[in-house]
């Protein structure tokens, strides 16, 4: 019988087990996702296509999600896609995506009726911006209030000084920054023309008077008080 020389350091080496690293890796569960996409697979498989169904207030399409994000343009938009949703909704439709719920609010005619109008509304204001903008400056205010420009004044108030026995008045401007310039005026003199008087900010004087250009520009977009 043959002797197999075997040294003790190699039956240690052949009895050792094998290091993790060198171990086959042990299947996994299956993460959600691709179990739901190989349930799919199967499906499709036996019975055809998967076709996708949304419905009103399903994932991605709640009631208040859409009207927001697609018909935001004003109140009066938001609320009448809302209602309409929420009718959408109650019948339970089945849409192909959220593409064609936001196409059958938009032809509802109460719908089509408001998004115009907030799209007439939408230019009407970047008009507005635009000549306030490009307005020019009529009195320059103090350095951290910006100038005062003829859009300005023609958005301020006109409002009684109630001075007894006396019928001044002042037009009153608030700037976007919140601080308010008062222009005083008293009644016109023989040729028909407002008097000037101090220039009021935040109720305190400038040691300044109205000047002619800014009575000028109160003239032309406001009329006089009817005491004058």
């Amino acid at each position: 019988m043959l002797k197999t020389d075997r040294s003790a350091a190699t039956v240690r080496a052949a009895a050792a087990p094998a290091t993790p690293w060198a171990q086959p890796p042990t299947p996994g569960p299956l993460h959600h996702s691709a179990r739901l996409t190989a349930q799919r697979a199967r499906f499709a498989a036996a019975f055809g296509p998967v076709v996708q169904c949304l419905k009103v207030g399903g994932d991605d399409a709640g009631v208040v999600f859409l009207a927001t994000k697609h018909f935001s343009g004003s109140n009066a938009l938001w609320a009448a896609a809302r209602l309409v949703l929420n009718r959408m909704k109650d019948a339970d439709t089945d849409y192909a995506d959220v593409d064609e719920i936001v196409n059958t609010v938009k032809a509802d005619p109460d719908v089509a009726r408001e998004m115009l109008a907030a799209e007439q509304l939408k230019i009407a204001r970047e008009a507005e911006l635009k000549r306030k903008a490009e307005s020019p400056t009529i009195y320059k205010g103090f350095d951290r209030d910006g100038n005062i420009t003829e859009y300005d004044i023609e958005k301020g108030v006109w409002r009684s000084l109630n001075r007894k026995g006396k019928l001044d008045y002042e037009l009153v401007v608030t700037l976007d920054s919140g601080v308010v310039y008062s222009f005083h005026l008293h009644p016109p003199d023989v040729r028909g023309d407002p008097i000037p008087g101090e220039v009021m900010r935040g109720g305190r004087p400038t040691m300044t008077q109205t000047s002619g250009a800014v009575i000028d520009c109160i003239m032309k977009h406001h009329p006089k008080p009817a005491e004058w």
